[in-house]
């Protein structure tokens, strides 16, 4: 399986596909607009990415790009592609991608009590698998509380706090 990358773009032939999975794969909750995704598409720091094995649209990534870490927004692998190997074979082409700074992430916190408390536990050791360490650094979003994780063990809060910052400053 070689996967190929393209940009994403509203004249992508499989935007609307990409769209679809990006609702079914997030809740609503954790959604930002995909217009407003499409319009951070077109900032420097923005990157969105669609990956695809020969012409089958497997998955895609948003990330922001700073100087010194990555956020990976949001990762989802097609419905009917999923548990092959796309997921992890998408993470590598990441960390390539960005092998100078460390990626990070955020994922819903583990809790037994949660409707999903088996896919949150799974989600963390699919990216530990993929070598991301826990950071046991959390943020509260919307609500939701998320753990950071990191490919750069020892990853701290304030480290996270300055990657917020650089990213909402307006230089890109």
């Amino acid at each position: 399986m070689i996967l190929t990358v393209k940009k994403i773009h509203r004249k992508l032939r499989d935007y609307n596909n990409i769209k679809g999975l990006y609702q079914r794969a997030f809740p609503k909750e954790e959604r930002i607009p995909m217009g407003i995704l499409q319009i951070m598409s077109g900032f420097k720091i923005f990157d969105a990415l669609a990956f695809y094995d020969g012409e089958r649209l497997c998955g895609f990534s948003y990330s922001i790009v700073r100087e010194k870490a990555v956020l990976l927004m949001y990762l989802a692998v097609n419905d009917n592609m999923r548990s092959k190997g796309y997921g992890s074979r998408i993470l590598t082409y990441l960390k390539k991608r960005y092998s100078d700074k460390p990626v990070i992430l955020e994922v819903e916190e583990p809790d037994d009590s949660a409707d999903n408390a088996d896919q949150r536990q799974s989600r963390i050791a699919f990216y530990k698998r993929n070598g991301f360490y826990e950071t046991n650094e959390y943020v509260k979003i919307r609500n939701v509380r998320y753990e950071i994780m990191s490919t750069e063990d020892g990853f701290t809060a304030e480290e996270f706090r300055e990657l917020q910052k650089a990213i909402f400053r307006r230089k890109s």
